[in-house]
């Protein structure tokens, strides 16, 4: 548990921050620790290979990354790389930037990589173990809060994100019993982590059959459409966005949408049929210690809401600004950046204040968790994607999501498809429980090995 006072001494204090939150994360349990520098090598000094610079070599960027695995290996012109630093086989690769940094995207290059070398993104810092230590060791101990606590205040602003720089990296602390033990430990990590991704695994499947089953459901035949690289289209096809960019413009999407004309049941625009509220701009001035929740985007994931981390506003600001208040049974979405058509339905009775760049769609006579269910099909999330604006950080406003039209069948099938729906989530959302409480089971085994050793 963090402290919420606690004493720094004069020779802590670095001239470029003053932030209680800095000096915070620097308090640990650990009392024998040495420094990450002194027993890894950070981006180490390689000698790259050679190709013309029109030759394509492998390259990993964070979109080919999940949480924890390289997902797809792209090749790149080498002249566009030929700067990057080269990750190999048992290295690690730690994501330095936001969320990824604050998602722990830290992936471990094990045996599945069967290449001799890949270039990868600067936003990736490559760790390599001197020969004294395993690298899994300090993979797994980047996943200990106390590790974790040590940089998750200390990313600072560049180019819109917030990233880690090198030097404070470099220098968290972290504790190194003998290598027998950290063999140990990295045993008791693997098992207990090949049996979380055994069950987040199972989870997943459950949540992807959801698609199929309420398309078929609703006797919508939907087939996905393979995108164009190169296409023409006339001034006159541009419709009355007036849209020039290539993505939005899309032959597929003209496809897709014919698609939809021919389902079975009656389609309706969501402003027809449904309330809604925009999240209101509160100033980060007014942030308190408690009182008045306010669900920000952080709150939203892919199913429920969480109030892990939870900001609040004063207390009478829940009556002063109620109609910014959300209400059971509201569906949630973000709508910027990475996070962007996250949605989640709001199943608490608490009384929490929406803020801004989330949304929420509000219904009392439709089922709610039929059109949370419909709103995160496939088909749908791709017109979201569709229609949003910026490069570096995008956007969907409300006016491309009123628009959208969905289809509505009498409210006996909206339940019946509701009911096992709700019965699929609640599956997936237990086996996802079980595999964080083995993880974390795991975890604490290991300090207690640290600790002990």
């Amino acid at each position: 548990m963090k402290d919420k006072i606690f004493i720094t001494s004069q020779g802590q204090i670095e001239a470029i921050n003053i932030s209680a939150w800095y000096y915070e994360t620097s308090q640990l349990f650990w009392e024998n620790y040495v420094i990450l520098k002194d027993i890894a090598y950070i981006n180490p000094k390689r000698e790259k290979p050679v190709f013309e610079l029109s030759e394509k070599v492998p390259y990993v960027w964070l979109p080919e990354t999940d949480k924890w695995e390289i997902q797809e290996i792209k090749y790149r012109p080498f002249k566009e790389v030929k700067w990057r630093n080269v990750f190999k086989k048992w290295d690690i690769l730690f994501a330095r930037i936001e969320p990824s940094i604050f998602n722990k995207k830290y992936i471990y290059v094990d045996e599945k990589f069967d290449l001799d070398f890949a270039y990868t993104s600067t936003e990736f810092y490559i760790i390599e173990a001197k020969k004294w230590v395993n690298n899994k060791y300090i993979y797994n101990l980047l996943f200990n809060d106390e590790t974790y606590n040590q940089f998750s205040w200390k990313t600072t602003w560049s180019t819109w994100r917030r990233r880690l720089d090198r030097n404070t990296f470099e220098n968290i602390k972290i504790p190194l019993p003998p290598l027998e033990i950290q063999n140990q430990i990295v045993e008791k990590m693997n098992r207990a982590l090949e049996i979380k991704k055994q069950k987040e695994k199972e989870a997943k499947e459950l949540l992807e059959s959801i698609d199929d089953f309420v398309l078929n459901e609703l006797w919508i035949e939907y087939e996905e459409v393979e995108e164009k690289k190169i296409f023409g289209i006339n001034l006159s096809e541009l419709g009355e966005s007036k849209r020039i960019d290539v993505n939005f413009n899309n032959p597929k999407f003209i496809i897709q949408e014919k698609q939809i004309k021919n389902w079975k049941y009656d389609l309706v625009k969501i402003w027809e049929k449904f309330q809604y509220i925009n999240g209101f701009a509160f100033s980060s001035k007014d942030y308190q210690e408690e009182w008045t929740k306010l669900l920000t985007i952080k709150n939203i994931t892919k199913t429920w809401v969480t109030f892990k981390n939870v900001t609040y506003l004063p207390e009478n600001y829940l009556e002063k600004y109620n109609t910014f208040e959300i209400q059971k049974n509201d569906i949630l979405f973000a709508m910027t950046w990475a996070t962007i058509w996250k949605a989640c339905i709001f199943e608490s009775e608490e009384k929490v204040l929406l803020n801004q760049r989330c949304w929420a769609i509000r219904t009392d006579t439709e089922n709610p968790l039929f059109l949370y269910t419909v709103l995160n099909l496939d088909f749908y999330k791709t017109e979201i994607f569709r229609n949003s604006w910026g490069w570096a950080q995008p956007n969907i406003s409300h006016n491309e999501i009123l628009d959208l039209e969905i289809p509505l069948p009498p409210l006996s099938i909206q339940e019946k498809i509701s009911k096992e729906v709700k019965s699929r989530i609640e599956k997936a959302g237990i086996l996802e429980k079980e595999a964080r409480e083995i993880y974390e089971s795991g975890k604490m085994e290991v300090e207690g090995i640290i600790l002990g050793s």
